[in-house]
């Protein structure tokens, strides 16, 4: 918000509660439509949309935006750095099972980096993924939706 609105007043806000990852971008999307932002929807993917009309609503879109993210920030368990043991958890989803699903689906799938590379590139965020193939493979949102429910890009119990 501050670098697109420096002038912005950004309010005072507290913490209404923590939300989860299946809950956090309806939670968003419910805070941003009470804030008057009444053409917010959440995207299959758990993306948030918002047609917010003219560009004088910038502005306070981006207020709303900010509030709405500290009355409902996700869990800290979930934004708190990864162990190696989970880093690797990680690699072997995505080896093990989000590898086939994707191949499955008859996506191309790139070859996976060597456990020790993929753990040491990791946090940067350079390290391999298996969608990224994907992201160019698809043409439609819908197709994007789908492809993501067929086959989630992280394991769908990480930290819970």
């Amino acid at each position: 918000m501050v670098s697109q609105h420096p002038n912005a007043q950004r309010p005072d806000v507290e913490l209404i509660r923590y939300v989860q990852p299946n809950e956090s971008a309806s939670a968003q999307a419910d805070c941003l439509i009470a804030a008057g932002f009444v053409n917010t929807t959440v995207t299959p993917d758990g993306g948030v949309v918002t047609d917010f009309g003219s560009a004088a609503q910038a502005e306070p879109f981006a207020i709303a935006g900010y509030t709405c993210r500290v009355q409902y920030p996700l869990d800290p368990k979930y934004t708190a750095p990864l162990t190696n043991a989970e880093v690797m958890f990680i690699y072997d989803y995505f080896v093990e099972e989000l590898t086939p699903c994707l191949e499955s689906e008859g996506f191309s799938v790139t070859a996976a980096q060597s456990r020790g590379k993929f753990a040491e590139t990791y946090e940067s965020g350079t390290a391999w993924h298996p969608y990224e193939g994907v992201i160019e493979s698809t043409t439609t949102n819908e197709q994007w939706w789908s492809i993501n429910a067929r086959c989630p890009q992280m394991p769908t119990d990480f930290r819970d």
